[in-house]
């Protein structure tokens, strides 16, 4: 992030901020998958932390259109852990998308939800991506989506998936239980 703010106009850069933050979400995710983590609650804006992880992709990915819409809503949770889930759920939506996509993050604060939604290739089964090394590409590990699942279910955060193969893909993550406000 340091070298964007110095060389804002070099993709390159970008590309390789977003290199270093998708090896340091591999070593987070294989730690988290051989275990001994703790989740530390604390009170933070969902909304400015998701815009903030979009911003991210958004610098380095000029050929997707990047959206966001959202109210504030500050929540209680294990933040680093939030931050995984958006981080991988937006990785995965830039990964999958198609050329001249577009990625949209929404806080609906009313109902405490967050939803990330892409244009891409979609899922040809929704029903199985949670599985532990399950992967419909060659792409990954196929554990990304099971520790998103796993981090979810122990913050007691609600995860769904809506997805049509060739038109996208929604992930809807419900905060309702952990909001505290918006």
């Amino acid at each position: 992030r340091m070298l964007c703010g110095r060389y804002p106009h070099e993709r390159k850069v970008g590309r390789i901020e977003e290199a270093v933050e998708t090896l340091l979400r591999l070593q987070a995710n294989l730690r988290e998958y051989l275990g001994g983590h703790t989740l530390q609650s604390e009170r933070f804006r969902l909304d400015e932390l998701a815009r903030e992880r979009l911003e991210m992709q958004k610098r380095a990915h000029p050929e997707l259109a990047f959206d966001f819409r959202g109210e504030p809503m500050t929540v209680e949770a294990p933040k680093d852990a939030v931050v995984r889930v958006l981080d991988n759920l937006l990785s995965n939506a830039v990964k999958y998308n198609r050329e001249g996509g577009r990625v949209l993050v929404e806080v609906d604060a009313g109902r405490g939800v967050v939803r990330v939604e892409d244009t891409g290739i979609g899922i040809e089964r929704p029903e199985r991506i949670f599985e532990r090394f399950y992967k419909e590409h060659d792409r990954g590990l196929g554990i990304g989506l099971h520790i998103v699942k796993k981090l979810c279910d122990e913050m007691d955060v609600g995860i769904a998936v809506q997805s049509e193969k060739g038109r996208g893909t929604t992930f809807v993550l419900d905060f309702s239980k952990r909001r505290v406000s918006g």
